[in-house]
């Protein structure tokens, strides 16, 4: 009964999932520029393995580089929601059944095998929290998909964790690490690297508790799963770009890909550019969230604008990413340890707080949130840390109350404005539509591939209704309309 149970749940979270995820438009950037277009060419028939190069999206569409050559797994899971619905947005589904997964892998560790006995309602809210963290709320309506590197991030940590710690359970965490190895080599390559990042704090620990065995097993089993995983889950782009340009990360070094600039430069400010490391990662987390990569000054960040309460919602904030009062948390945060330091296991929790800041400063943009979205769980540290000490003092309890109030109301507020500003843009792309419906594509500018896709009702085989180098002299264009970089032309 209990399996029935389960299955009918099961199918009634996707079944819902797919229904809000088709009506609700993805107006991000990315996901139209190069995520939609890779979907529909899956979807209608592209085979990357066999066909390093789709024969779908117009040579003339400047992300084609990223779409032949990007890691495909998310895009593969939508394409098949894409074939089954007939529409693209339906894709996005995994986006809320992912965290869901997180929500209640969680739910179950903090029932069985925290170091401490969680009640229900604790292990609950625990388990929200971190599932549903800024990156999963601010992601949760685009194919932006950095949010599957926080899960895959969390997934490695517990799956380590239960080999170190957890007796009877080892076999439950080597499950979870060959599944977080094969999902970050199939999503993205920077995935990758942080579940092996995760593996080497864990066979670091396991040498100096002299557990060599384990270490060695846990060794073998990484490195294996890896393998197999860029050989077979990622043979398009890891071996089709190494056997096409003699370099897996050939796009990544292309000229011009960027108009010269690097990435590091388009998602920072210019008072950051040449700074020190340390100094981009402080000046980005102790600011109000901000797109305005213009800025030649920092905000000093008691000043709070109408710009950061809009921001602390995008899926794709590059300066104070972390959401509008991250500041405050990471402040409670280092208040927790440092006032509170006498718990059995601070000496464990503060050697974890260390390995998780450093992730910020091994690769380059560790400034920009999205890219470590796993600093999120540095608060969650603190308050786990807290409840593990056994003598809970009104302090500790008044620390453990602000913290919980702030991170509440950061993801509360995330989603809110998540919902609200997509609401709006996608009001502006249907009344756009209608108002195009049956034009020629000389009518209008985008580079919203997934804009031009509801015009023309899916069927973008031979069309070509957008002009990448379209000379600026020519036409006038009229205002922002349509959502992401849609244009009414007038010649």
């Amino acid at each position: 009964m209990e399996q029935i149970i389960a299955l009918a749940l099961s199918i009634g979270i996707i079944l819902l999932s797919t229904l809000i995820e088709t009506f609700v438009y993805d107006v991000s950037y990315d996901g139209n520029a190069y995520h939609q277009p890779i979907i529909y060419a899956l979807a209608n028939g592209w085979n990357p393995i066999y066909e390093h190069h789709n024969a779908l999206i117009s040579d003339g569409w400047k992300m084609n580089i990223w779409i032949d050559h990007y890691c495909k797994g998310a895009e593969t899971i939508a394409s098949a929601f894409l074939a089954v619905t007939g529409n693209i947005e339906s894709g996005k589904t995994v986006n809320l059944l992912i965290p869901i997964a997180l929500f209640l892998i969680l739910y179950d560790f903090f029932k069985e095998r925290f170091v401490v006995q969680f009640s229900t309602s604790k292990s609950l809210l625990y388990s929200l929290g971190i599932a549903f963290s800024m990156v999963v709320v601010g992601q949760i309506t685009s194919y932006y998909i950095d949010y599957i590197g926080y899960f895959t991030f969390v997934l490695a940590l517990l799956g380590v964790y239960d080999i170190a710690e957890t007796k009877g359970h080892v076999k439950v965490g080597y499950w979870m690490l060959v599944c977080c190895i094969m999902i970050a080599a199939s999503v993205k390559f920077n995935m990758l690297f942080w579940a092996g990042y995760v593996v080497f704090c864990g066979l670091i620990v396991m040498f100096v508790r002299k557990n060599y065995n384990n270490a060695l097993r846990l060794a073998l089993v990484s490195a294996s799963t890896a393998i197999i995983s860029v050989v077979v889950l990622s043979y398009n782009p890891f071996v089709t770009n190494t056997m096409d340009h003699a370099n897996p990360f050939y796009p990544l070094f292309e000229k011009n890909i960027l108009a010269g600039d690097s990435p590091a430069r388009n998602s920072q400010p210019p008072y950051m550019h040449n700074a020190p490391r340390y100094k981009q990662v402080v000046l980005s987390y102790f600011q109000r969230p901000s797109n305005n990569m213009k800025s030649t000054a920092y905000v000093p960040l008691y000043r709070i604008s109408k710009t950061n309460i809009y921001r602390s919602g995008y899926c794709c904030t590059n300066v104070g990413g972390g959401g509008l009062f991250f500041i405050e948390i990471l402040l409670a945060t280092f208040a927790i340890f440092v006032l509170f330091r006498k718990g059995k296991y601070y000496k464990q929790f503060c050697i974890a707080a260390i390995a998780l800041i450093a992730t910020l400063f091994i690769l380059p943009l560790g400034s920009n949130f999205r890219y470590v979205p796993f600093i999120y769980l540095l608060p969650f540290l603190g308050l786990l840390y807290l409840e593990t000490c056994e003598k809970q003092t009104l302090a500790s309890r008044v620390m453990k109350y602000i913290l919980s109030c702030l991170l509440v109301l950061n993801i509360s507020l995330c989603a809110v404005i998540t919902v609200a500003t997509n609401y709006i843009e996608q009001k502006v792309t249907m009344q756009t539509l209608r108002m195009l419906e049956g034009k020629g594509g000389e009518s209008f500018y985008t580079m919203n591939w997934g804009f031009c896709n509801k015009l023309y009702h899916g069927k973008m085989n031979g069309k070509e209704p957008i002009a990448p180098l379209l000379p600026e002299d020519q036409y006038e264009r009229d205002k922002f309309i349509g959502g992401p970089f849609v244009y009414l032309l007038k010649k």
